[in-house]
């Protein structure tokens, strides 16, 4: 009796080692996964920074077009 005790603990360690590889590989998959996404919003951020730079550029000389052509209407 002892024996089979043994043997189904035995059986069910082995079980619970081979999931816990199978997890650790799924976590470094989804560990790189997450590295890939975090650069690709940092890429985004940056372009939307140098986007926010160009439109307040625009703006800028829109507003002295408006002043040299006097189109402004009284503030």
């Amino acid at each position: 009796m002892a024996e089979i005790d043994q043997t189904l603990l035995w059986n069910l360690l082995k079980e619970i080692r081979d999931d816990q590889k199978a997890m650790r590989k799924d976590l470094h998959i989804m560990s790189n996964d997450l590295r890939s996404v975090k650069g690709h919003m940092a890429s985004f951020m940056s372009n939307e920074v140098v986007q926010d730079t160009r439109i307040a550029e625009i703006i800028d000389r829109l507003e002295r077009v408006e002043r040299r052509l006097d189109l402004r209407e009284a503030e």
